[in-house]
């Protein structure tokens, strides 16, 4: 089983990533990790975050369909947490083909479950103790996802303040009516 984080050099310090990947093997979890400062990317920050965690599907899938707490669980929240803490209110420098803008750090979790990905957008949280409801509630999130019929879809998902639940978005399809309302 695997987590694997993507991130902006800098962002994170050399000792918490030490930190994150002895939290992670003491749970018997591998810990990939990816520092992508100073190459080029896709813009795909709109979805993924400039940090981004990602949890592997058999390791999503054992997490659901497990009963009660979970240790392993536990660690990730642990370790989004340290990350969110340590990257909260961070700004880095965004190159375009215009020029250079500044920009807020954003996080999230990306869980692949059966052919569908989601991005829970663990940014928007206004503090830790909304971090730790928000944590605590990705997995029924997730496990009320797993009978539905969505093959190979995209979803952001966001942390409702007021009804204290996550909220599925089909990322691409509002992306597409997007772009048609904008050339109507």
């Amino acid at each position: 089983m695997k987590v694997g984080l993507r991130y902006l050099g800098g962002a994170i310090p050399n000792e918490d990533i030490d930190y994150l990947r002895r939290l992670m093997t003491k749970h018997d979890i591998y810990f990939e990790t990816y520092d992508y400062e100073g190459r080029p990317q896709a813009s795909f920050d709109e979805i993924s975050g400039v940090i981004s965690f990602y949890l592997e599907a058999s390791l999503v899938s054992s997490f659901v369909q497990s009963i009660g707490t979970n240790a392993a669980w536990d660690a990730i929240k642990l370790m989004v947490k340290k990350v969110w803490l340590t990257t909260r209110g961070k700004k880095y420098s965004k190159i375009t083909p215009r020029d250079i803008e500044e920009k807020e750090v954003t996080l999230s979790v990306r869980a692949n479950l059966k052919t569908d990905d989601y991005f829970f957008k663990i940014d928007g949280l206004k503090d830790s103790d909304e971090l730790d409801r928000a944590m605590d509630k990705i997995l029924t999130h997730l496990e009320a996802q797993k009978s539905k019929g969505d093959k190979n879809k995209v979803f952001e998902v966001t942390f409702d303040e007021k009804s204290q639940e996550w909220i599925s978005k089909d990322f691409l399809k509002e992306k597409m009516e997007k772009q048609e309302i904008d050339k109507g």
